[in-house]
């Protein structure tokens, strides 16, 4: 899992391999180290919009799976929908490589200034 694309409020992330640990017995890749890619593309996410100083932690976290995902490229984005003083909510999907999407999130932030 690593970022490639970075903008103000966005983050993609590339899923290229995912090793056989990572499978489920059916082989299709377990639905948690799906939420570990999607989180970490919601924390890039809302990085890129934290002023100086402050910080956010996830508050709550929704995954629909849409459907079973082969070993294979997966490419994530996520995006912030809105900002606020102490919230921001955001949104998130991975692709694989047909251009389908399998798994969709969002998710609430809690930011924390000093």
């Amino acid at each position: 899992m690593r970022p490639v694309v970075f903008a103000s409020g966005t983050s993609r992330w590339l899923w290229e391999q995912q090793p056989s640990n990572v499978l489920n017995p059916f082989g299709t890749v377990q639905g948690g180290y799906l939420a570990v890619l999607i989180d970490e593309m919601f924390s890039t996410a809302i990085a890129s919009v934290l002023e100086v100083e402050e910080w956010a932690m996830t508050a709550e976290f929704k995954i629909n799976f849409l459907r079973a995902l082969n070993p294979q490229p997966l490419n994530g984005d996520a995006r912030v929908l809105r900002r606020t003083r102490f919230l921001a909510f955001l949104e998130a999907q991975i692709i694989d490589q047909n251009g389908v999407v399998a798994v969709t999130a969002t998710s609430t932030w809690a930011i924390v200034r000093p």
